[in-house]
């Protein structure tokens, strides 16, 4: 268990980074293959927050397999799969018509995309 979220091995080792300084243990970086970013999992927020996602070689078929690794792990723990500002318009479509994400209602996150528990496309 890593911050609240009870892990399978493989998803330890993609979350198994060192967290970004000791002043906050909800935020972690991971990387997957040729991809990393930052995610964040609060519990005050119940949600796991993807914060920024890098393809250091794009169109390798890496992120949606990432994407479907991070969704699993937020559906284990019951929680929200929540992408933050997206300015990628063709990132933002996909998401909301492939897998299922929905633009977030809260105010000033706007930009955000959620996707629910449970809910599949």
């Amino acid at each position: 268990m890593k911050n609240g979220l009870r892990l399978s091995p493989w998803q330890t080792e993609i979350l198994a980074q060192p967290t970004i300084g000791e002043l906050d243990p909800e935020i972690l970086r991971y990387r997957f293959v040729t991809l990393h970013g930052i995610l964040c999992f609060s519990p005050t927020i119940k949600a796991l927050t993807v914060v920024a996602i890098c393809n250091d070689t794009p169109g390798n078929g890496q992120f949606p397999l990432l994407m479907t690794i991070l969704e699993e792990t937020a559906h284990q723990a019951g929680l929200p799969m929540v992408v933050g500002s997206i300015w990628n318009t063709g990132l933002w479509r996909h998401l909301i018509e492939k897998r299922g994400y929905r633009p977030s209602k809260e105010p000033g996150c706007e930009d955000a995309l959620i996707k629910l528990p449970g809910l599949t496309v």
